[in-house]
């Protein structure tokens, strides 16, 4: 049984640049609540990409093209895994979130993911403002904030919960002290650097000045068991992988299979096996449709020859240099985030 439900946030650096990765959309994929931002997919490439949320109920915001030239900025993708039967994604008149519905009865849980964009900065501020004053649900704040924040926290956490916040980024600016003192009003605690998995306060982010810009803060620490900074390389900001307690209300619980390429060398044994496959399973009325699915998946994948992951997208001249260098760039990378001087 599921012991927790996994939430990422992320702030991708587009996903357009990343579809021969295989391994990148896997990783997304084996979350089963996902909100990337800067994915600069506009309506018109919608396409290539959204195949690889097949498995899930999904919300875009488009990026906008601002510019003659380049690329479109911004862009979030809001993804509820298909087996949940108690979350759904809203919007209301500031921005688009996600709404549980805890099967034991408690109140309801929101999860409000949020972008800080340099140039709408205190825009973005007054509507999650406003967003707060109108919740009536346990909220889950999680974010790129793109603001520094030292070791401050919000008075609730220092005077009511008596916690004391680490942070690998000690520096502090005035958009750090306005948010710390918006969570103070709305007795909002920072987990970063004070729950279970990142202890530490881990960065967040790895570019010129490494930072810890995304967070995670919420009022009710029940609804949050861990949170762990993940070591990815794709983007220049690192995933939060966030760990809510067992809000997962399901006909079946099972984990639906991550993206695999079903591999055939001829058309004859193709249909042999897809015979095979079907005329193992009949429908019962009484079967849960989504249970159904995931046996019918699972049996082609078993009756399937199935390409390596790491042949699926590497390029002709990816050899195994190649990937033993790729493997010590995430080792270094892990040991930076520990110590900085450790490179």
């Amino acid at each position: 049984m599921h012991t927790k439900t996994k939430f990422c946030f992320w702030n991708v650096h587009g996903l357009l640049n990343k579809l021969n990765d295989i391994d990148f959309f896997n990783f997304l994929v084996s979350f089963d609540l996902i909100c990337v931002v800067e994915t600069w997919v506009t309506a018109d490439n919608l396409k290539v990409v959204e195949k690889f949320f097949s498995n899930y109920v999904t919300s875009w915001v488009f990026a906008k093209q601002t510019a003659t030239k380049g690329r479109p900025s911004g862009g979030v993708l809001l993804a509820v895994n298909r087996v949940f039967k108690n979350a759904e994604i809203k919007q209301n008149n500031y921005f688009k979130y996600i709404h549980i519905s805890p099967a034991n009865g408690q109140p309801s849980v929101v999860i409000l993911p949020v972008y800080f964009k340099e140039s709408c900065w205190r825009s973005i501020f007054n509507k999650v403002e406003n967003f707060l004053v109108e919740c009536n649900s346990e909220v889950v704040l999680v974010g790129d904030f793109n603001s520094h924040f030292g070791t401050l926290n919000s008075e609730y956490a220092k005077n009511v919960k008596k916690l004391d916040r680490q942070s690998m980024d000690s520096k502090i600016d005035s958009k750090g002290k306005n948010l710390v003192q918006l969570f103070s009003d709305y007795n909002l605690i920072i987990l970063n650097g004070v729950i279970k998995g990142d202890l530490q306060g881990s960065f967040t982010f790895s570019g010129q000045c490494a930072s810890v810009l995304d967070l995670v803060c919420t009022s009710n620490l029940d609804l949050i068991q861990d949170l762990v900074i993940e070591d990815r390389w794709e983007s220049d900001h690192f995933p939060l992988n966030i760990g809510l307690n067992n809000i997962k209300t399901s006909n079946a619980d099972y984990a639906l299979l991550p993206l695999q390429k079903v591999m055939w060398k001829n058309t004859e044994q193709f249909k042999v096996k897809i015979n095979s496959v079907t005329n193992t399973f009949k429908i019962p009325t009484s079967l849960d449709i989504d249970l159904y699915a995931a046996n019918m998946i699972s049996g082609f994948y078993s009756n399937f020859k199935q390409e390596s992951l790491v042949t699926f997208f590497k390029k002709p001249w990816f050899d195994r240099e190649c990937f033993t260098a790729r493997k010590k760039v995430q080792l270094a990378l892990k040991n930076w985030k520990v110590d900085k001087s450790s490179i």
